[in-house]
């Protein structure tokens, strides 16, 4: 078999809504996602042989390969693993740290993984009606593993540009719409090609609001002019990231400060 047409017709059907997650995000509503056992099951029923390959794409981030049908396709996902973990203590109600242990580090690793594969089943369609903005198929070239198929889609994220050190408005996103442009995103988690990324995690960058004046919109021209003075910064992204969190008037959650809500 190949990767036909129908085929990608038959995994773009939406995803039922019993086998839909829901999880609030603060104050920027809710971000709903598939479940990942389900998505497995929809691609083993077009291909029993299929597979799937994680591998790192540099400091902080994830790849996910899927190998459907002799066509691999990939998508990325960012990820943090800090020194500490800030924690709401519900005794005293306020927050608190601990160190990290390994446990933290497997769950943070963990999520990163079904993010990215969430995103490369979506470059097949799978999903992709979860993805308007995200992960949504665009023309570009196709990778082929075995045999020769016939050319599809595969999305290829827009690059960035920048103006006189400071980085594009969105795309015509309004400001204050949950989660960044997908210009925006690109920029500050993996980058492109001719634009290297922050590498802020992914959980940070959904909470991030799109337009220009946005909160993506202040924490990216807040890396920018730490990563223009600061030389390490690709040695230490953790704590530059923290320090621009700060600088954005943002949580480490990538949240507005003064407008969160108490966690109870």
């Amino acid at each position: 078999m190949t990767l036909t047409t129908d085929t990608l017709a038959v995994l773009s059907r939406p995803i039922p809504e019993e086998k839909l997650l829901t999880v609030k995000k603060g104050d920027r509503g809710t971000y709903t996602y598939a479940d990942t056992d389900y998505l497995e099951s929809r691609l083993a029923a077009v291909d029993p042989n299929y597979m799937i390959d994680y591998r790192s794409g540099g400091q902080w981030v994830l790849v996910c390969g899927i190998n459907l049908l002799g066509v691999l396709r990939t998508a990325t996902a960012g990820y943090y693993i800090p020194t500490e973990i800030r924690y709401w203590d519900r005794e005293t109600r306020q927050y608190k740290t601990r160190p990290a242990t390994p446990d933290d580090a497997h769950t943070i690793v963990t999520k990163a993984q079904a993010a990215a594969f969430r995103r490369a089943c979506a470059t097949f369609g799978l999903g992709a009606e979860l993805w308007p903005d995200k992960t949504r198929a665009l023309e570009g070239e196709e990778t082929e593993d075995t045999h020769t198929t016939t050319a599809t889609q595969k999305y290829n994220p827009p690059a960035a540009r920048s103006t006189n050190g400071q980085r594009e408005p969105g795309s015509g996103r309004t400001q204050g719409n949950r989660g960044p442009s997908d210009k925006q995103r690109v920029m500050l988690t993996t980058g492109t090609d001719s634009r290297e990324g922050f590498h802020v995690p992914e959980d940070i960058v959904d909470n991030l609001t799109s337009g220009w004046g946005g909160t993506a919109s202040k924490l990216t021209d807040a890396l920018i002019a730490i990563k223009n003075e600061k030389q390490d910064y690709n040695k230490r992204p953790s704590y530059y990231i923290a320090k621009a969190l700060q600088a954005a008037g943002l949580d480490e959650n990538g949240l507005s400060a003064e407008s969160d809500a108490d966690p109870d």
